[in-house]
């Protein structure tokens, strides 16, 4: 209301009297508006009624504001605990989201923004990046035979596998059924390779036990890219379509090779 008188100052010369009759005229002709809609809109209201139960508010929020001021710091903290609840949640929450729910491991959209990101971290301070993908052979077979229970079990071994013989900063995820992605920060042709041989060894030489009891026959193939010219190698989707044609290769062969090459 304060406002308005100003502004009925300032631009058109209104004095408080004016405006408080403008108000009135307006609130007069909403009411007679509501009247055909059949809409009660209560009492009408005069700017001054309004100004008065406007100052008397305000009056009893600072008498309630003195008497509550130790009341209010209990909420603010309370308010404060919560908060950090929330960010925990919050920090949660993003970390699920990157996840994939079956195995643990990330998921395909963290894998993507992680591998762009590698990519110009990569080429920008000029150290080199490797990338596995990795499939289970005849996977169906172990589906359709035993069930997809016991299909899901070897899934998720295989990913604790994978975790648990790369190293300390590389990033291993689900790229989607059975195939697994790692990519591996600044690590040279060498190191990819010794990387790759331990994740073969980690499948191919420890038996996967089945649900019902026994061994499974569990191998993977691996397409293996060591990125040194991030000019020539393109861009990420170029990266992992190289990996993918890899390891469609060692899907042909069925054995234990590990196809690997630096772009």
């Amino acid at each position: 209301m304060a406002a308005l008188d100003r502004l009925g100052q300032a631009h058109f010369g209104l004095r408080h009297e004016d405006v408080a009759a403008i108000l009135e005229r307006i609130a007069e002709a909403v009411t007679h508006a509501a009247g055909p809609f059949e809409i009660d809109i209560g009492r009408q209201l005069d700017y001054e009624e309004i100004l008065a139960q406007a100052n008397a508010d305000l009056v009893n929020l600072t008498l309630a504001a003195q008497r509550t001021a130790e009341a209010d710091a209990r909420q603010l903290a309370q308010v404060e605990r919560r908060a950090r609840h929330l960010e925990s949640l919050n920090r949660q929450l993003a970390e699920k989201a990157n996840r994939d729910p079956l195995t643990g491991v990330f998921n395909r959209g963290f894998f993507d923004r992680f591998l762009a990101e590698q990519f110009d971290r990569g080429r920008n301070e000029g150290t080199p990046t490797g990338l596995l993908l990795t499939d289970v052979h005849h996977f169906k077979r172990i589906n359709d035979t035993f069930g997809h229970q016991q299909g899901d079990a070897v899934i998720v071994e295989v990913a604790r596998r994978l975790r648990e013989r790369t190293r300390d900063g590389d990033m291993v995820a689900r790229y989607g059924g059975d195939e697994f992605v790692v990519v591996l920060p600044a690590a040279d042709l060498m190191t990819v390779r010794q990387v790759a041989g331990r994740l073969r060894t980690a499948i191919w030489d420890r038996p996967f036990l089945a649900l019902t009891g026994g061994a499974l026959d569990v191998s993977i193939g691996i397409g293996a890219v060591c990125v040194t010219d991030y000019a020539r190698a393109g861009g990420p989707a170029q990266v992992l379509a190289a990996a993918d044609k890899l390891l469609y290769a060692t899907k042909r062969l069925r054995d234990r090779k590990i196809c690997l090459v630096p772009i």
